[in-house]
């Protein structure tokens, strides 16, 4: 199963807003835990992303872009990065689908 989002190159919204689950899709707790967002670009270059955590109790988190995330068209593999150094999603792949600027 995979999540797929959509972007433009260059485009820095809409921000990503993900619920993070487990294997047996239960949202995570996030209370007290740090959340990162890592991800490798169409080149294979890798990033990390600060998170904002937007409902910790069940899960939820926002990932705001800068025009750099999206500069090259293709597609972003990501993960969410748990403090724990648990990696979410574990048994699904999540992609960012950024498609070339036409105009």
């Amino acid at each position: 199963m995979a999540f797929e989002f959509y972007m433009k190159q260059n485009d820095t919204n809409p921000s990503m807003t993900a619920t993070l689950l487990d294997e047996t899709d239960t949202a995570y707790d996030l209370a007290g835990v740090t959340v990162t967002f890592n991800g490798i670009k169409p080149d294979g270059t890798a990033f990390t992303k600060s998170v904002t955590k937007i409902d910790e109790g069940n899960g939820v988190v926002r990932v705001d872009w800068d025009s750099a995330d999206t500069a090259q068209a293709g597609v972003i593999e990501y993960e969410f990065e748990l403090s724990s150094g648990e990696t979410v999603p574990n048994d699904r792949q999540y992609r960012l689908l950024v498609s070339e600027d036409l105009g």
